[in-house]
């Protein structure tokens, strides 16, 4: 017979109390006594240190504590096995929330409903640039300053301290677009101007080129000198990006690469579009040490169809800067003036028209003959590359 089994076991859980160990005792002498009578030196000396035990510590109270403990333990042990429980359901919401703290703040960095506000006055100033009339421009300017103040989130922007449309200075002009640039205010003494184009095209809609200039993956079709341009998140509820673009450079130079939020608004009523851009640091595109990171850009576009958004003729106006790390040489800026300019202009009329003709082959109908419309261009009718705006503008 095992002693353990049958005498230990069975009557240690029920002594709960300090009273109950003499009975213990005398059942187990009675026990030992019938499985141990033919050894009695053996059974006298469990006798003694059982009793001896029994003395020394309160069994049955060490019992009851010991009870009382486990039970709490069970209940910990239960709520944490709830816990999880209430964990798995709520896992993924869980994850969100966890992913959220390390990520883009939308809430935060979306590029303020203002600007697209303030933004509809921008061909009235075109027309008062065009005019050279800087004293209603001026005028114009600080009547509308309180009215169109740039709001909390958007205040410290590089496009909030250049607001202010006075200081521009003609640049360049065509046939079909002029142009204007001016100082930074943030980078005085520096040579770093920021530049406004206005144009018209007859023979592409608004949404032709709307789409040219929105469509990523059309554009490296075209674009032979973007070595990576993808959106990499986005905010479908304000019609924001977030992009990521590597630009090749030539092999003396370290490629440029960029990391932007972008935003654009269509208003029909006003007939117009508007897309900004500007700069930001994402924790998923960090510096490389072989691309130069481009951390000063800022854009808009203002599109206006001349009838409506589908039909031939479009004038829009290409604000935008961006700070390339290299000093501009006066041989290139008078280069961009006649040839870089007008080739990326033709660039994107191309890719429109493009657009365009693909279009018409997916519907089967034959392309009406619309060569009257056809704008005189300063540059040959074939598309070049987007090499010809960046390094025009600062290369060297």
């Amino acid at each position: 017979m095992s002693i353990r089994g049958s005498v230990w076991k069975p009557n240690l859980l029920i002594a709960s109390s300090s009273c109950h160990a003499q009975v213990v005792c005398r059942t187990f002498s009675k026990k030992c006594k019938k499985s141990l009578s033919n050894d009695s030196l053996l059974l006298s000396i469990l006798k003694k240190r059982t009793r001896s035990f029994f003395k020394k510590h309160d069994f049955g109270t060490h019992i009851s504590r010991t009870r009382k403990v486990m039970i709490a333990c069970k209940r910990v042990i239960t709520a944490v096995n709830k816990f999880k429980e209430q964990l798995a359901k709520h896992r993924k919401n869980l994850i969100m929330c966890v992913a959220m703290a390390f990520t883009f703040d939308w809430y935060k960095e979306r590029i303020c409903v203002d600007e697209f506000i303030r933004l509809r006055q921008e061909f009235g100033i075109i027309k008062k640039l065009d005019s050279n009339d800087n004293n209603e421009l001026k005028s114009e300017t600080e009547n509308n300053q309180n009215q169109f103040e740039c709001s909390h989130t958007s205040y410290d922007s590089p496009r909030c301290r250049n607001m202010s449309e006075e200081g521009w200075e003609p640049f360049t002009s065509g046939s079909y677009y002029n142009a204007w640039r001016k100082p930074n205010v943030d980078y005085p003494g520096q040579n770093l101007y920021i530049y406004k184009v206005h144009g018209s095209f007859n023979d592409i809609t608004a949404l032709d080129f709307m789409q040219v200039q929105l469509d990523l993956q059309y554009r490296k079709e075209w674009d032979t000198m973007s070595v990576d341009l993808d959106i990499f998140d986005s905010e479908p509820l304000t019609q924001s990006d977030l992009i990521y673009w590597e630009f090749r450079w030539p092999k003396w130079f370290q490629n440029r690469d960029y990391v932007f939020k972008r935003r654009y608004k269509i208003e029909e009523d006003e007939k117009m579009m508007v897309i900004v851009s500007e700069s930001v640091e994402h924790p998923d595109y960090p510096e490389q040490r072989n691309k130069w990171r481009v951390k000063d850009y800022w854009s808009y576009v203002v599109i206006k169809p001349h009838e409506d958004f589908d039909k031939p003729g479009v004038e829009f106006s290409i604000t935008y800067f961006d700070d390339p790390g290299v000093t501009v040489s006066n041989y290139l800026t008078s280069w961009y003036q006649s040839k870089g300019l007008p080739s990326f202009l033709n660039d994107q009329r191309l890719a429109a028209l493009e657009l365009k003709k693909r279009r018409i082959e997916e519907r089967n109908i034959l392309s009406p003959d619309k060569t009257n419309l056809e704008t005189k261009l300063d540059q040959p009718q074939t598309q070049t590359s987007w090499i010809s705006w960046i390094f025009g503008y600062f290369l060297f």
